[in-house]
């Protein structure tokens, strides 16, 4: 298969929720930020599809959390606008950033304050705190 068909397959399987075909082409080293016509990626796709085994399959192949399209929206903006919940604590529990702001002048944050999900942004935050620490030592 051709870059230029990993390319197209990685975007369609993307927007069509098939986390094996994502997972496959990521074991060969796809180009995870490749960007369609419209400067959309893969991870940006599978969220506004609202597909989280394909999101969590992007960035557990090393897909740029806060990779962004071409309005320089953020996964996790766009998660938050379309108020996907599961879909931003995951996003956050791999780090994407909170305070990032598109080309129209909106974060995350912001965003979540005029849709109701701040609450889910503070829960993604605990998980990932919860996760960054580690496990608690015996001794």
């Amino acid at each position: 298969m051709s870059t230029e068909e990993q390319k197209s397959a990685l975007l369609a399987a993307s927007g069509m929720g098939r986390n094996d075909i994502v997972d496959l082409l990521a074991c060969y080293n796809s180009d995870l930020e490749v960007q369609d016509v419209d400067k959309q990626i893969p991870l940006t796709i599978a969220v506004r599809a609202g597909h989280l085994e394909v999101v969590r399959s992007l960035l557990e192949g090393g897909a740029n959390v806060d990779g962004m399209n071409g309005r320089r929206q953020t996964a996790l903006l766009l998660a938050v606008k379309q108020r996907k919940k599961a879909v931003a604590r995951l996003l956050l529990k791999y780090g994407a950033n909170l305070t990032t702001v598109s080309q129209d002048k909106e974060s995350p944050k912001s965003v979540a304050r005029a849709h109701g999900m701040l609450e889910t942004l503070r829960e993604g935050e605990k998980e990932r705190t919860l996760k960054e620490s580690g496990p608690l030592s015996n001794g």
